[in-house]
């Protein structure tokens, strides 16, 4: 499955697609991934959380509010070292080790996919994927799909 969009060597671990319902959901899903993620070895300056939304709508920016050491990529007070979010569509063409998609609810549009392809070749490694449980049939049949791309 996930070797189809790894740059390097990966496994089908590498890939982890978990579904919300409630804002809360995904907030408590963000942090358990960000949580597994430095729990195994990945530095916070090697995490990226990309969104399908703007960053000020994001998960990523709730946290952030409640306290978390967040930081949007592009603002003034971003820092080398932290934990980056921004939109999928800002961070086209960059990369880093380990990306969290979030805010992840898509229709059928081939749109919605070729963006859904882009952002989980943002990772050089294991990408943890937050999708609404509306959305989460059309992202597994599109993953499984890909293994016969």
């Amino acid at each position: 499955l996930y070797t189809g969009y790894l740059r390097g060597a990966g496994s089908t671990n590498d890939v982890s697609l978990d579904s919300y319902g409630s804002p809360g959901e995904q907030e408590a899903l963000l942090t358990r991934h960000i949580k597994g993620l430095r729990e195994a070895g990945y530095r916070d300056g090697e995490i990226t959380i990309l969104s399908f939304c703007s960053p000020a709508s994001s998960v990523s920016a709730r946290l952030r509010a409640a306290g978390h050491q967040l930081v949007e990529l592009g603002s003034p007070d971003e820092r080398p070292g932290r934990i980056g979010y921004t939109s999928v569509h800002a961070f086209k063409g960059l990369e880093n080790c380990a990306v969290i998609l979030t805010d992840v609810s898509v229709g059928s549009a081939d749109f919605h996919r070729q963006v859904f392809y882009t952002a989980m070749t943002r990772s050089t490694g294991p990408v943890r994927i937050l999708g609404h449980m509306s959305s989460a049939p059309t992202l597994m049949k599109w993953m499984m799909e890909g293994l016969h791309a």
